[in-house]
């Protein structure tokens, strides 16, 4: 229930005396016309204390008291709320007026009652913003100590985020009124006041004010800023503080840094008129009294990199002016132009500083329809040959786009630290020659030598996080391929020792300059070659942040012209092969038994989200019910049975999540099957939802196999697996075409004859649907070998393919 970083103690009175010493208590106010219950909570939570901040509180025996005293106290954290008081719908009152009336979203409101029958818990958690329900009978001592550190823990989020976001707000303001300025010297003559009344930035709880000051560096020592008017004194013993940055300086000039402490932040270069050959630094030195927070420091760093814009544009302003005077005009609107550019490229990172940490549910509902509906169209025997070809098109450039948010998502997840290692047994050396002969078939289009080097034993089961190595992997021998024209690929496998696997990717392509590997693992940036090949610059820093979250560095080798070995190690213990993990197997289609009757009900508030998963559903011989919301799915549940239930968790009326707690606990539908279906899919949100009552989660967009397999999961005896016909379409036999006429490739045309005389008639159906793809021009000759495959006449199709010519490579 607790992080490490919020410790919750308890301590004798005089102890708790001490501690409020040093940070502000919580206030936590106890509303409830029982004496009694007020002594109870009291005892109960006496001497708590959270996150080092014990607790003061507050008690009221009304309503309108509550009302009275809420509105002059602004930051109570906790309320304990009863609802019969000096009225039956007293509490409710109250919980609308804070809402309501005072606009305040920050205190948590915790709804406790003796008299259930009076407010009923559906219907309160409907109508009203509160934040949990607890009958007076179930919150004992040890419910009510849980109770009281979720919502603080709440509230210390919300008011964190908030913090951050006036944090921003005052930066912005700021910003506008130092570009306000024309002259650099005003401008640093009143720079200390201004950050004086913006600072801190989101850091609460500071004994006295942050001590601003200017100091100017020249290359040896820090002095105060002239035009500054400080008092010596003060200035010069600060100074001494900020002797140990000093080496700091030297070495990383044009830097800010950032303590426990003290922040030095770079301002901007300094040049006097008397002595125009002798620049100097300007640095603002700020002292906290307590030691500065993560978020605060990387506001302070966010802060400098404002006021240096700010700074370089008041600049710009007075050379332009030196410049000629006659341009007056042009220089104001210069100044506009630049004060919206540098507004403009704050939203943008802020856009994507929040896009990278919530990935958008509005991105993937989409992707849901079109990757549904091509799903949909390709399945379908009515469309014709060509349109198949353009729908394999749209369904993977939508795989694509996929991979892009997933990408970002990747990012996000690691930044949020949700990212973490999913350990499974599976055989090391089976993945790797997997993910090998996926890219041996990249290299031969190449022309490229693709090598396999296991250094190892033949045969090694270990545990670890397999999806997360193959990902790495493939990435890393993607880019080869890609930035490789001519030459070989290697991918090494060694032991050097115990459990310590060294993973090495070598090729012969163009190689990368040092100024580019400096910068190679950070998100959104490529090097020359990136930029001409496309992409979005995050493979190689996902990479690396999944190396390092394993617990290993991913490094690089390269020069130009010789090429770039990527390597990374990590430590994976060994394990018995009979726990060793399988993948499962792609259901291509499954039915209904015969004589089997099922209902499905699909919840979903998006209408096209409904009739892609019914469609999915309806092709199995499902009999499907439609709801648009949470509410309308329990009225059904009351009214009529179902086999399985699927629900989207984000709708109006009732989510997903409310309605699956209603199903389990209020209509005690405990063996009912339901499978959560939503665009938000991180990690420990997947938990969440398992944890209150969903037997599955599948994310949106879903593949139609997804589906089947969840079916199978749970109704092996109520379904049979189908098999599929080649997706790609067959036409009748033409007499005219001139198979003669057609050209390959030599390495393709000796693939597909081998594929044939040794009938591995899927790999056959494989290599002629990315001949389709690569050729859409030809697809009358694909479509005429594809009969024999249909009729199953091979003989006819090694002489067919014996008639074609293969181009010179």
């Amino acid at each position: 229930m607790m992080d490490d970083d919020e410790p919750l103690q308890f301590f004798e009175e005089e102890k708790q005396e001490e501690l409020e010493c040093l940070k502000p208590p919580w206030k936590i106010m106890l509303v409830d016309d029982d004496p009694s219950i007020h002594q109870v909570t009291l005892l109960a939570l006496k001497g708590v204390v959270f996150a080092q901040r014990p607790l003061k509180f507050y008690r009221c025996y009304s309503g309108a008291e509550a009302k009275k005293m809420l509105a002059e106290e602004s930051d109570i954290a906790l309320i304990f709320l009863d609802v019969v008081m000096e009225t039956e719908q007293a509490g409710l009152e109250v919980a609308k007026y804070i809402r309501g009336i005072l606009k305040n979203s920050l205190v948590r409101i915790i709804l406790r009652t003796g008299q259930p029958g009076s407010a009923p818990e559906a219907k309160v958690i409907n109508d009203y913003d509160i934040n949990d329900y607890k009958t007076k009978t179930e919150l004992t001592s040890t419910k009510l100590l849980t109770a009281l550190v979720s919502a603080l823990r709440s509230y210390q989020e919300i008011a964190k985020s908030e913090a951050l976001r006036e944090a921003l707000i005052k930066m912005l303001n700021n910003s506008e009124v130092m570009l306000e300025h024309t002259d650099k010297m005003e401008f640093l003559d009143v720079l200390c006041d201004d950050m004086s009344k913006i600072l801190p930035l989101a850091q609460k709880f500071e004994t006295s004010p942050v001590i601003v000051n200017l100091f100017e560096f020249n290359d040896e020592e820090l002095t105060l800023f002239i035009p500054v008017k400080q008092e010596k004194q003060q200035s010069d013993s600060l100074a001494v503080g900020f002797n140990s940055f000093i080496e700091f300086i030297k070495i990383n000039k044009y830097h800010s840094l950032v303590n426990n402490e003290f922040a030095l932040l770079y301002i901007c270069p300094f040049e006097t008129e008397e002595a125009t050959n002798t620049a100097t630094s300007i640095y603002l030195a700020l002292k906290y009294a307590n030691p500065i927070e993560i978020e605060e420091k990387q506001l302070l760093l966010n802060l400098a990199n404002n006021v240096q814009t700010v700074c370089n544009n008041i600049c710009m302003k007075e050379s332009l002016a030196r410049i000629n005077q006659t341009l007056e005009v042009k220089i104001v609107q210069r100044t506009q132009e630049l004060k919206q550019a540098s507004l403009r490229a704050e939203q943008a990172n802020l856009a994507k500083s929040y896009f990278l940490s919530n990935m958008s549910h509005e991105i993937r509902t989409p992707m849901n329809s079109i990757l549904g509906f091509t799903q949909i169209l390709e399945r379908s025997t009515k469309i014709a040959s060509q349109e198949k070809i353009i729908l394999n098109k749209i369904s993977k450039a939508g795989q694509h786009l996929m991979g892009i948010i997933n990408d970002v998502l990747d990012i996000s997840k690691i930044e949020a630290g949700a990212m973490s290692v999913n350990l499974v047994n599976f055989d090391l050396v089976a993945l790797i020659s997997d993910i090998g002969q996926m890219l041996q078939f990249r290299c031969e289009e190449k022309q490229l030598q693709f090598n396999f080097l296991n250094h190892t034993q033949e045969v090694i089961f270990v545990k670890g996080d397999q999806r997360k190595i193959r990902q790495i992997l493939i990435n890393l021998l993607g880019n080869s391929v890609k930035f490789t024209q001519n030459g070989s690929i290697t991918l090494t496998l060694s032991q050097p020792t115990k459990d310590h696997y060294l993973f090495s990717v070598k090729d012969t392509g163009p190689g990368i300059d040092s100024e580019e590997q400096n910068k190679l693992f950070v998100s959104f940036t490529q090097g020359k070659s990136g930029i001409q090949k496309g992409g979005t610059g995050l493979g190689l820093a996902i990479s690396a942040k999944q190396v390092e979250i394993m617990g290993g560095k991913l490094s690089l080798d390269s020069e130009i012209g010789a090429g770039a070995h990527f390597y990374f190690t990590l430590i994976l213990s060994p394990t018995e092969a009979d726990n060793a993990y399988v993948e499962a197997t792609i259901v291509e289609q499954i039915n209904c038994i015969k004589g089997k009757y099922f209902r499905a009900l699909c919840v979903d508030d998006v209408a096209e989200n409904r009739e892609i998963l019914g469609s999915v559903l309806e092709s199995c011989g499902i009999d499907v019910v439609y709801a648009c919301n949470g509410q309308e799915s329990i009225e059904l549940i009351k009214e009529q049975r179902f086999d399985v239930v699927f629900m989207d968790l984000l709708m109006p009326v009732m989510r997903g999540d409310d309605a699956i707690q209603v199903i389990r606990n209020d209509l005690k539908q405990t063996e009912l099957v339901c499978i959560a279906v939503s665009a938000f899919s991180l990690e420990h949100e997947i938990q969440h939802y398992l944890s209150i009552g969903f037997d599955q989660f599948i994310a949106k967009p879903f593949t139609f196999p997804e589906i089947f397999s969840c079916l199978l999961r749970f109704y092996p005896d109520r379904f049979e697996v189908q098999e599929i016909q080649p997706k790609l379409p067959i036409s009748q036999p033409d007499k005219q075409v001139n198979i003669a006429e057609f050209k390959l490739k030599k390495s393709l045309l000796d693939e597909l004859k081998l594929s044939a005389s040794i009938n591995h008639l899927s790999r056959v159906n494989q290599i002629l649907s990315e001949i389709s793809t690569l050729q859409p021009g030809n697809g009358i000759y694909i479509d005429y070998l594809l009969n024999f495959i249909q009729s199953l006449d091979m003989n006819g199709l090694i002489k067919a393919l014996e008639e074609i010519k293969h181009e010179e490579e």
